[in-house]
């Protein structure tokens, strides 16, 4: 099981954290495991193993066993997993500056990084999910960080609800494989499951998938887990653990294909964008503006997947991990020189070179100008696309989603410009992650040219191309003359889009309904059961004294028993007589 020591050193990195006495070690420790986990993936990418199984134990007559898989999909993921960890490690020495924090905040990164990991390699559903959990758990730890606000645990405790419910799902439709198949190899599922029970299982499945990806309706705790720390947020919210469930979509694409999955898929994501949207035109928290903009980003690869495409999905898979950190750590570096204000209304910006063209990098990739990666995966997304409707839903899509990402980038700069302030004073270990992850946003783009090659990849038309690109100028152009000009014949259109409503309110007042119906079904089944506890007891008591009663006849005498006896047969006697 080669594959499996990829995932020790995250694991040593995070008991050594918590057990190292100097508190400027825990950070270098598990920065030195990212490093090794970057070099044992490159390894394994020369030497792969293919697939293997060790089992774990037995039930009865089956065996339980952990299958890895190093496929080119798999091992592009664990390579994503083990650069941005990284780098959002490296980040995070500087970021983490409370000294009594960092034991607690490198080991969990740590321990997150190892379940993601292991995630990565799964071939199997029992694999997959080992994985599945440990993700879920550190997630929670890392929401939840900060332990004295109470808005960060609730969060993470929003988090940790809604994607329990998601668990609970992808175990079912995990349990109803195994009925009928009795193997959760993922190439078994893919060429043998059928029928009823394997269309059902799929919905779960997928249900699971999108309560781990923040889609609708599961994705309102994504936006709550920015009260974790900004490089959480860069690691967790962006680049992997919400790609867990289109990953999970991803290596089980044709049996959920076959088992008419696609329409599902296609309508949680397209809902999911056009929500995300909406909510970051009119959001004004800088980090929750990013967090939509995921959600819309997961929306577009479930859209790919629901028409079949694997690779399109995959392409925006690659691209989305890295400029979307790169937009995270942008993000922390402005609330950190602004005393952590997330207001973008608030925020003042720099126009200093080597602190603005790392953010043009970011917010132009995220936008999808050309010739940045991002253009090529939203491009390959909408040729994807064979439904006009669709497609044209897309394309206005894109307009608002360039307006929101340019007002992220131009109102703190128009703030910076009528301030005249400069806060900028970063430590190195922030700037260089920040540099060697925009090197990579950059050299990412020639990924497509180099692959474009191969008829396997998703063709991108000159007209989607144009069409794309049009779409974008718009929605900069009515960003730059809303947000950076403010020009006065704009002022009615701004203030109608600050007055968007926030479609979270209606999705969580109907969420507060759902627990409200649970909590009285629950109070109800209680009071039943409190009655029917009752009358058990009642009926308990009357057989005991009942019993009492006779007890009390059986004295030892001889005449008592011969009347008694007697009387018996008299009234038998009588009422068969009557009868």
């Amino acid at each position: 099981m080669l594959a499996l020591f990829v995932v020790l050193p995250f694991v040593l990195s995070g008991v050594l954290a918590m057990l190292v006495k100097s508190d400027r070690l825990a950070g270098p420790i598990a920065l030195a495991a990212g490093l090794v986990s970057i070099g044992l993936v490159g390894w394994l990418y020369l030497n792969n193993p293919g697939m293997q199984a060790l089992t774990w134990f037995t039930a009865g007559a089956y065996p339980i066993t952990l299958v890895t898989s190093l496929s080119q999909l798999h091992i592009w993921f664990l390579a994503l997993i083990a650069f941005m960890s990284t780098m959002v490690i490296l980040y995070s020495m500087g970021f983490m500056d409370v000294p009594s924090e960092r034991h607690a905040y490198f080991s969990e990164i740590s321990f997150f990084a190892a379940g993601m990991m292991l995630f990565a390699i799964g071939a199997d559903l029992i694999t997959l999910f080992v994985g599945w959990e440990l993700i879920g758990f550190a997630s929670y730890l890392l929401i939840g960080f900060w332990r004295h606000r109470e808005s960060a645990v609730n969060a993470a405790r929003k988090a940790v609800i809604v994607l329990l419910i998601g668990d609970l799902l992808m175990f079912s439709g995990i349990a109803l494989l195994w009925v009928q198949l009795h193997s959760l190899s993922l190439a078994y599922i893919e060429a043998n499951a059928s029928g009823y029970l394997a269309s059902a299982a799929a919905l779960f499945i997928v249900a699971g998938a999108l309560t781990k990806s923040a889609q609708f309706p599961f994705h309102e705790w994504l936006t709550d887990a920015m009260e974790g720390p900004t490089p959480v947020s860069a690691l967790l919210h962006s680049s992997t653990m919400v790609k867990a469930g289109v990953f999970l979509a991803m290596v089980l694409l044709p049996f959920l294909i076959k088992a008419g999955m696609g329409p599902i898929l296609i309508g949680a994501g397209l809902i999911s964008v056009i929500v995300a949207v909406v909510n970051a035109l009119s959001s004004t928290h800088i980090k929750r503006i990013l967090a939509y903009s995921t959600i819309e980003d997961m929306g577009l690869m479930f859209i790919a997947l629901g028409f079949g495409s694997l690779l399109a999905a995959f392409l925006l898979f690659l691209f989305q991990t890295l400029y979307k950190g790169l937009a995270f750590m942008n993000a922390g570096e402005l609330t950190k020189a602004n005393n952590d204000e997330m207001d973008i209304r608030k925020l003042v910006g720099s126009t200093r070179l080597a602190i603005i063209v790392p953010v043009i990098i970011g917010v132009a990739s995220l936008a999808g100008v050309f010739p940045l990666g991002g253009f090529f995966g939203k491009a390959a997304v909408d040729s994807a696309v064979s439904n006009y409707v669709v497609y044209a839903v897309l394309m206005l899509v894109e307009v608002v989603s360039s307006m929101y990402i340019f007002r992220w980038l131009l109102v703190p700069l128009s703030n910076r410009a009528r301030s005249g302030k400069s806060l900028y004073n970063e430590p190195r270990s922030m700037v260089m992650a920040v540099y060697i992850v925009s090197i990579g946003v950059v050299a990412s783009s020639l990924v497509w040219p180099y692959l474009s090659g191969s008829s396997r990849w998703p063709p991108i038309s000159l007209l989607d191309g144009a069409t794309y690109t049009l779409m974008l100028l718009v929605g900069f152009a009515l960003s730059y003359a809303l947000y950076y000009k403010r020009i006065v014949a704009a002022r009615k259109m701004r203030s109608i889009l600050s007055q968007l409503s926030d479609i979270s309110i209606p999705i969580n007042t109907f969420y507060g309904f759902v627990v409200w119906v649970a909590s009285k079904c629950g109070s109800a089944v209680d009071e039943f059961e409190y009655y029917l506890y009752s009358i058990v007891k009642v009926c308990g008591h009357g057989f005991v004294n009942i019993s009492l009663l006779f007890e009390r006849t059986q004295d030892g005498s001889i005449n008592y028993y011969l009347v008694m006896f007697i009387v018996g047969a008299i009234a038998a006697v009588v009422i068969f007589s009557v009868i």
